[in-house]
């Protein structure tokens, strides 16, 4: 979330209303029975980002550069992109019930991911750049699984003050 206010200095001394606003996407994992070895996955390298910057003054996200030198590089601009070799470990937003998992990524222009999972006893794993074509900073992307492994996506747009839902050719 990022919130901006104009006029406010150290001797402000006022209520002051905020509105916040959605930064990044949301992707969350809804499924009618439990799923374990849940995690998501770059499909190549130099493709997934793992951050954006954010300049706190106007709320603008820009990719990570290069630094003049290595040694002064953080670690995000280091590691731009996730690896084929990690697994990104979604928060298991169920209680432990393994049936509700949320991650949060930041917009691209791509999704070139997959989401693995095991399903009574069967691995799966679904090709997200097939669904997904670019993830939008204030969007949430619901992916529905069945009992049979299937799944179904739906968009949320939280823009703009209202709660609207996509389709994925939107």
């Amino acid at each position: 979330l990022w919130v901006s206010r104009t006029g406010i200095t150290s001797a402000s001394n006022q209520t002051i209303n905020l509105v916040f606003q959605k930064k990044m996407a949301t992707i969350e994992v809804v499924s009618d029975v439990q799923l374990t070895d849940v995690y998501f996955q770059a499909q190549s390298a130099g493709n997934l980002r793992r951050g954006k910057e954010i300049n706190l003054s106007n709320g603008m996200l820009t990719d990570y550069t290069n630094p003049t030198y290595d040694w002064e590089a953080s670690f995000f601009q280091k590691n731009r992109y996730f690896t084929t070799d990690e697994h990104i470990l979604p928060y298991d937003n169920s209680d432990g019930a393994g049936t509700d998992y949320r991650i949060v990524l930041p917009p691209q222009e791509a999704f070139p991911c997959n989401l693995t999972f095991t399903l009574q006893g069967t691995p799966h794993t679904i090709d997200l750049s097939t669904q997904i074509n670019r993830l939008a900073e204030g969007t949430l992307y619901v992916i529905h699984i069945n009992s049979r492994g299937e799944s179904t996506l739906e968009i949320v747009d939280w823009q703009n003050e209202h709660y609207e839902i996509l389709t994925p050719t939107d």
